[in-house]
Parts: structure tokens; C-alpha cells; sequence
């Protein structure tokens, strides 16, 4: 099953493309969203797509499962279960892949689809070839809280987003 949205051809060699990089590397999928999973955590890698595909990342922490937190995602899909198939904005920290790579302008010309810059032959292996060198070690370098505890603490640490209700489990406030 693909989404609806896979109907430029670019963007579903993008997606087949990081399937298979995804599948080979454990995650499952539903939608355009992959998940990982530990005793402690969920590791989430989402494609976003509209006239920039845009890449976002997120540790979401089972600790928070239970918390009355509601996102715009619990008024869209209520009957959802965030505890194995989170959002990003249920994440207790997340990121995106733009604000991880080394040339944020090379990467915007990878992203636009509708209004191409890059032909799609030459933007689609590299922007595999960054998921699979810049997201994944970042999403697998988390196995505990412990570790993100230590990553929200550090100078690497300055363009995440971190959710309201995780400060509390992180920062222990």
C-alpha cells in the first residue's frame, strides 16, 4: 500500500527508495511514517510531502504514553494508538533532517519536487544517501531515556524541539 500523495513520480522513487533503506534497517511503516522500537522508546522517521519534502525525526518516549498531553493528532485520528504509532509531534524531542545536514541550501534544492532544481535522478540517491548517513545514526544512537537525557543536555542539542510534557521526565522538572 502507498499513500495517496505518491503521485509525482520523483516522490515515489523517493519513497520506495527509503522503504527499502527503512525495512532493511527494521523500521516498519504506516503511511509515510517509520518506527522503531525499544524497551524505553520509540524512534520515529517521518516524509512529509508537499511542494518541499521535508524529512523529520523524533525519540518518542513510552514514559509519556499515559499522559493526558492531547496533540492536533488526537483530535484528527482519536482512536489512534500514540504509544506504537506515534507522530512527530508526539515525540518528546524531535528534529529536522534540514537542520542536521552540513549544506541546508544544497538540501533545500534536493527537496523541491513541484518546483525541481536538482533532476530527481540526481536528488533522489542523495537524499537516501543523507537518511541513511545523517537520520538513522541519529534516531539509533537512542536506546534509553538515559540517552536522550544526555543528548537534550548537550550543545548538539539546540534545534530540537522538546515537547512540554517530557521536560518533566528529561530535565526532572
Amino acid at each position: 500500500m502507498q499513500p495517496a500523495e505518491l503521485k509525482n513520480e520523483d516522490v515515489r522513487l523517493l519513497f520506495e527508495g527509503l522503504r527499502r533503506l527503512l525495512a532493511d534497517r527494521g523500521y516498519r511503516r504506516r503511511d509515510t511514517t517509520w518506527y522503531s522500537e525499544t524497551h524505553e522508546l520509540v524512534r520515529v522517521f517521518n516524509l512529509d510531502l508537499h511542494s518541499r519534502t521535508h524529512f523529520a525525526m523524533g525519540i518518542a518516549l513510552h514514559a509519556l504514553d499515559r499522559v493526558n498531553d492531547p496533540t492536533v493528532w488526537d483530535s484528527v485520528y482519536p482512536g489512534r494508538c500514540r504509544a506504537t504509532h506515534p507522530q512527530i509531534d508526539d515525540c518528546a524531542i524531535s528534529i529536522g533532517l534540514h537542520d542536521m545536514v552540513d549544506d541546508c541550501a544544497a538540501f533545500d534544492k534536493l527537496t523541491k519536487f513541484l518546483n525541481r532544481i536538482v533532476p530527481g535522478s540526481e536528488a533522489i540517491p542523495k537524499l537516501v544517501q543523507t537518511v541513511d548517513e545523517v537520520a538513522l545514526p541519529f534516531l539509533e544512537s537512542f536506546q534509553t531515556i538515559e540517552d536522550v537525557r544526555k543528548f537534550v543536555r548537550s550543545e548538539r542539542a539546540s534545534t530540537l524541539t522538546i515537547r512540554e510534557a517530557a521536560r518533566s521526565i528529561l530535565f526532572g522538572i
